[in-house]
């Protein structure tokens, strides 16, 4: 966060670039996240990985899914490992934050309709919205049931 801020007031102060130009405003954007991408791969690669002790006791808490975490997953117990790939693991997960995006823009848009009377539509995005909403909490109980 440090460097995106850093990098974005540079480019604004001392370049010029003018966030409320479409162009400087993309320029500025690009070379922020190129920059602050370089600064978090480089922390990343050169400081010492968490503990493997705090790495359990996270999965513990979290049960975190995906093939990174199969080995922490072992070390964990059976029982985990054996309840996070009951649970659908990733690909529910990855449904999950679908239904949750779809979910969210339908919200917004069906309330900005329904705020300008534009009713069909606007209750359209709702029923969207609601449906989601209730595919989303089936998933969410189906994976913590079992």
């Amino acid at each position: 966060m440090v460097a995106a801020a850093v990098v974005s007031l540079y480019l604004q102060i001392h370049l010029n670039w003018d966030s409320d130009q479409p162009r400087d405003f993309a320029y500025l954007m690009l070379v922020t996240v190129a920059i602050t991408t370089v600064v978090w791969l480089g922390v990343t690669l050169l400081t010492a990985p968490e503990p493997k002790e705090q790495l359990v006791h996270f999965y513990r808490r979290v049960y975190p899914a995906g093939p990174g975490w199969s080995r922490i997953a072992a070390e964990a117990g059976a029982i985990e490992a054996i309840e996070m790939e009951e649970s659908g693991g990733l690909g529910v997960q990855f449904a999950n934050w679908a239904l949750g995006c779809v979910l969210i823009y339908a919200s917004l848009f069906g309330i900005g309709k329904l705020v300008f009377k534009e009713w069909g539509i606007g209750l359209t995005f709702a029923a969207v919205a609601i449906a989601t909403a209730v595919l989303l909490s089936r998933n969410m109980l189906w994976a913590n049931r079992r």
